[in-house]
């Protein structure tokens, strides 16, 4: 009877809300839509994650940008050497999850100071959360650790220009970016936006996160007020 009635009341709690769950990661998507976001005020990003259905390419069907009068470059880029985050350094990079900028991977080939990457989060919480921009600061001397049974292994330092706004898991993947095609100028003489659609506008690669980098030689960006992708 007591056990009833504790079920009972468990029941009532969930349905209030009181007892909150955690959100399930959506099902993958036949269409993807976000906006830009800003890094500072030369660089404005829009990621689209591998959501789609049956690994569909991302295919941006729609691509907006809004126009304040600074010359920007529109680049898309693709998603090409890949490493995955073993530890975080949080504590002295014992796997505890962390928003860190310090990581240690199995090797940094490929990644060196400027690099453009995409963090891919692998358990996020929507996926809007599942992707994130982020530049290498550098790489740094490797370390060595001993696990218990006395296996020594020796793992590679990867840092980041940024903090992560998410947090990082062990066996979240590091994306090295390469820049494709620059899709447009953006500049004074395309006031006050750009807006292009249909099927052909750019597309990345299957089950890879695809970059869209809007970036400004000078002080001050225009913005990437949409984006549409759908999964071929």
């Amino acid at each position: 009877m007591k056990m009833t009635k504790l079920l009972f009341l468990a029941g009532l709690a969930l349905l209030a809300g009181v007892i909150n769950l955690p959100a399930a990661l959506p099902p993958s998507l036949n269409i993807y839509s976000t906006s830009g976001t800003s890094v500072n005020l030369g660089t404005n990003y829009a990621l689209i994650p591998p959501c789609f259905l049956n690994g569909g390419v991302p295919t941006v069907t729609f691509l907006a940008i809004r126009d304040f009068g600074v010359t920007n470059t529109l680049t898309s880029y693709y998603s090409t050497n890949f490493q995955a985050i073993l530890s975080t350094n949080s504590p002295a990079y014992g796997g505890i999850a962390a928003m860190s900028s310090t990581n240690l991977v199995n090797n940094t080939n490929g990644f060196s100071a400027g690099t453009v990457c995409v963090l891919y989060h692998l358990s996020p919480i929507n996926w809007r959360q599942a992707c994130e921009y982020v530049t290498v600061a550098g790489v740094q001397a490797s370390i060595s650790s001993t696990n218990a049974n006395g296996l020594v292994t020796t793992n590679e330092v990867l840092v980041f220009n940024q903090t992560p706004a998410y947090t990082i898991n062990p066996g979240d993947m590091i994306y090295q970016e390469t820049a494709g095609a620059t899709i447009a100028a953006v500049g004074a003489s395309t006031l006050p936006a750009l807006t292009w659609s249909g099927v052909g506008v750019t597309a990345g690669d299957k089950e890879k996160p695809f970059l869209l980098l809007l970036q400004s030689t000078g002080i001050g960006t225009n913005l990437i007020d949409g984006v549409t992708a759908v999964g071929y």
